[in-house]
């Protein structure tokens, strides 16, 4: 059968499954299928994160624990919204494997040790301007939630809490 993305999310949102698996259970999260998800979606290489590891299961804990269940939303974007949280958390504190080096280097190349500030609404020069509006679900976001525009995970995960409404899971 031949692998192709399942929606316009791409491997950010499922990963590179074919079409009609992937999930043992699409609607609910669980460890097993987080497990599959970070390796299929994220690419962490076997050798960088073994199986079983309990970074795993801690960035799985922390994701179930910050991404509310809200009984209105299809099941599969809850799914998705904790694997993709997890997925970012996981790449915050996992430790390379000795001999590794998977984690630190994709730290570094998405620039997650620098200070997160805030959104630039406007910059200028001598001889040009630029400005953008910044939405409302921006303007008070915690540093905590600015951390999460480091990676594309946590990139996906913003979008998915922020297009279920502006105040429900806390980003108005």
């Amino acid at each position: 059968m031949e692998r192709r993305s399942v929606s316009g999310f791409g491997n950010q949102a499922f990963g590179a499954f074919t079409f009609g698996t992937g999930f043992t259970d699409p609607t609910t999260p669980n460890l097993t299928d987080f497990t599959n998800w970070v390796y299929a979606s994220m690419e962490v290489p076997v050798e960088a994160l073994p199986v079983g590891s309990a970074w795993l299961q801690y960035a799985f804990a922390q994701a179930m624990a910050l991404v509310p269940c809200i009984p209105c939303i299809p099941a599969i974007t809850y799914v998705l919204a904790v694997y993709n949280c997890g997925g970012h958390l996981l790449l915050k504190m996992a430790i390379d494997q000795d001999g590794q080096d998977f984690f630190k280097c994709l730290r570094a190349s998405l620039k997650m040790g620098d200070t997160v500030n805030g959104v630039i609404q406007s910059s200028g020069d001598q001889n040009s301007s630029n400005s953008f509006a910044i939405g409302q679900g921006m303007q008070n976001m915690t540093m905590g939630d600015l951390g999460f525009y480091r990676t594309p995970w946590g990139r996906e995960y913003l979008a998915y809490a922020q297009d279920i409404g502006p105040t429900i899971w806390g980003l108005s």
